[in-house]
């Protein structure tokens, strides 16, 4: 218990059983970083693993399977990164729209 309260701060309340989620701006963070810090590990790992292929046909699974992990990572890190930047901009936007019009 005594963790969930420390913590709280970092999280958003339950959604609505019909609404989505929204995260908070600590959730996008974490997000964009771990996508992102996961992306050079794949092409290593990748790489690695067409080195260590025997033959045409390992290669070619290494390659697909390389290319598609790290685009996995890429496109998640893309996604989030724009999600993060367009709720931002929602805020900005509205904080500047919120004066009285003539004011």
């Amino acid at each position: 218990m005594r963790f969930q309260n420390r913590f709280q701060r970092f999280m958003n309340h339950r959604a609505p059983a019909n609404g989505r989620y929204k995260p908070t701006c600590y959730e996008h963070a974490a997000n964009c970083y771990t996508h992102a810090f996961l992306i050079v590990p794949a092409i290593v790992g990748s790489a690695l693993l067409h080195r260590l292929s025997d033959d045409c046909w390992e290669k070619i699974t290494a390659w697909i399977y390389g290319m598609g992990l790290c685009a996995l990572f890429i496109v998640s890190t893309v996604f989030h990164m724009v999600s993060w930047k367009k709720s931002h901009l929602r805020t900005t936007r509205r904080g500047f729209t919120s004066s009285p019009a003539g004011a």
